[in-house]
């Protein structure tokens, strides 16, 4: 059997880019802060082009975890686990979206 060949770095950007265009759903983990417990959910989103925007309870594990260091792995698509994103985030408490 033979494996297809690893896509270059522009194909895996344009995929990317691909499914924040057209997917709404995505798997958002967190943790706590200093190593806490990871915590994984899938949350649907919007992309503008320039920011990811989700929507979850200001009392709930990823909304605190977010809120304390800031940082989330994003996974698009049917394998999130293969093609993981990282990002840096804030809450929004007034729900007009980013500051």
């Amino acid at each position: 059997m033979t494996l297809p060949a690893a896509r270059t770095f522009e194909q895996r950007r344009l995929d990317t880019l691909h499914r924040l265009e057209h997917d709404v759903d995505a798997w958002v983990a967190t943790a706590g802060p200093e190593g806490g417990e990871p915590y994984m959910v899938p949350l649907s989103f919007l992309w503008d082009g320039d920011t990811l925007l989700f929507a979850t309870a200001a009392d709930s594990a990823t909304a605190r975890n977010l809120e304390a260091s800031g940082k989330a792995r994003l996974g698009l698509g049917p394998h999130p686990r293969r093609d993981p994103h990282r990002g840096y985030g804030r809450a929004a408490a007034d729900g007009r979206g980013p500051r």
